[in-house]
């Protein structure tokens, strides 16, 4: 089996403990027409289809290669992708240490644009524009549509 299917079937069984987990939020009579759980669940069936996708792309079929293309998988690939897997993972704890200080829309605006900066594209107005787009559009979603507030920050009173 190789990492990524292991990796899909953590990503099912942690979506199932995460709705379960979201299934005990209680409900309160202040709910809107999301609820306090709805956001979770949400989450809960992207990671679960996500981690489906991984897992099935990665079915562990027979083993067609040879020794010779077994041997392009080097550790060197391997050192590689685990460096863009913390940069990603930086970027996102980045994220959560900025939201509540700057607020939702200005921290995303930043997300968008520092992932798009780390895997390659170049930082100018129109990656700016796209980040700034973007977060205005998940503003849209989650405040306007959802009516799901969002952190404001201390810095800033967007999002709400």
């Amino acid at each position: 089996m190789n990492r990524d299917f292991v990796c899909g079937l953590l990503s099912l069984a942690l979506a199932g403990v995460y709705y379960a987990l979201a299934s005990d939020i209680q409900s309160s009579q202040l709910a809107d027409d999301v609820g306090a759980d709805g956001l979770p669940k949400i989450y809960a069936y992207a990671l679960g289809a996500l981690g489906a996708v991984l897992t099935l792309s990665n079915l562990p079929l027979r083993a067609t290669l040879d020794d010779s293309a077994k041997a392009t998988t080097s550790s060197a690939r391997d050192l590689v992708q685990l460096r863009r897997a913390l940069g990603i993972l930086a970027i996102g704890v980045g994220y959560v240490l900025l939201a509540p200080v700057i607020g939702y829309v200005p921290a995303i605006a930043l997300v968008i644009i520092g992932t798009a900066v780390y895997q390659g594209g170049a930082l100018d107005w129109r990656l700016a524009l796209i980040g700034v787009l973007g977060a205005g559009f998940l503003w849209l979603v989650f405040v306007a549509l959802l009516h799901i507030k969002l952190p404001s920050g201390v810095l800033m009173s967007w999002g709400e």
